[in-house]
């Protein structure tokens, strides 16, 4: 699907560790209830691509640019900057930087890294300067597109958003930002959906199919080896009440404009319904 020009292209950065015992976690963070976008929703970090992540190269790892272009469509200039864009919005709204080399001690989001974050986040330092002045390489290799979703066009804040799963690198510590974020937490995807299921964890759809989506990897290492073949049909839900119930129709559902040419997987759900204050998903 070509790019919706309008549309902000925006990266967000799904955190994977391995959990003691076995199985797989991954980091989410609470949006403040004052949020423009989604207020009080459970989600991963990430946002739009700034002009700057573009400004970048030199100071990134190498990137199969052919591979990623087949996947994602688009060029390299646009794929380097939106896993540039993703490096940039783990460290400010998780605190966990994705380089190396240089000055990175693994001090996570305390003592410098806290400062050099706040600058970051605020705009008051670019993040090229700061990797420059601690000898830091961007891991932009190590950011992988899971998923891809496009904000149905009846909101009036609308992203072009890929999901880009990544290991959380060892000796760092996630945090929350205490301002655009008020909460964040380790979780598996089968816990996160069950207290969604309690109703006392918002999610918004993307994220809610996405967790589905994961819960079925036994370990982080199985999310990561499978993501460079997934396919990554551009998921834009269509809104619409049906019998009575808000419902996301994802492209492939029976009532979706059927000149949309790809859609989710044989099998697979095509529609989301908010159904008793949370989301459910269904095969049309």
């Amino acid at each position: 699907m070509p790019r919706l020009a309008a549309v902000p292209l925006s990266a967000t950065v799904i955190l994977l560790r391995d959990r003691p015992g076995g199985g797989f976690e991954l980091f989410m963070v609470r949006r403040a209830f004052d949020a423009s976008f989604m207020p009080g929703a459970f989600v991963f970090p990430g946002g739009r691509v700034d002009r700057d992540d573009g400004e970048v190269g030199a100071i990134c790892a190498p990137i199969d640019v052919e591979r990623l272009d087949g996947r994602l469509g688009m060029g390299e200039d646009s794929i380097r900057s939106l896993l540039v864009a993703g490096v940039r919005e783990c460290f400010e709204e998780a605190g966990v930087l994705l380089a190396d080399g240089g000055a990175l001690r693994g001090e996570g989001a305390s003592g410098l890294w806290l400062e050099e974050r706040r600058a970051v986040h605020a705009g008051e330092r670019a993040l090229v300067d700061l990797a420059r002045e601690h000898g830091l390489r961007l891991a932009i290799d190590r950011l992988e597109p899971f998923a891809h979703w496009i904000t149905p066009a009846q909101r009036s804040k609308r992203f072009d958003a890929y999901f880009l799963v990544a290991r959380h690198p060892d000796g760092q510590s996630a945090c929350h930002d205490r301002s655009e974020t008020i909460d964040s937490l380790w979780t598996t995807p089968g816990e996160a959906l069950e207290r969604h299921g309690r109703r006392d964890f918002p999610l918004a759809p993307p994220t809610f199919r996405t967790l589905e989506e994961l819960a079925g990897y036994a370990d982080a290492a199985a999310v990561l080896d499978a993501a460079p073949g997934r396919a990554l049909p551009a998921m834009e839900p269509r809104m619409r009440v049906i019998g009575g119930e808000l419902t996301m129709l994802l492209p492939g559902d029976p009532l979706y404009p059927p000149e949309v040419d790809e859609g989710v997987g044989e099998g697979e759900p095509t529609r989301i319904v908010s159904r008793g204050g949370c989301w459910v998903s269904e095969r049309g």
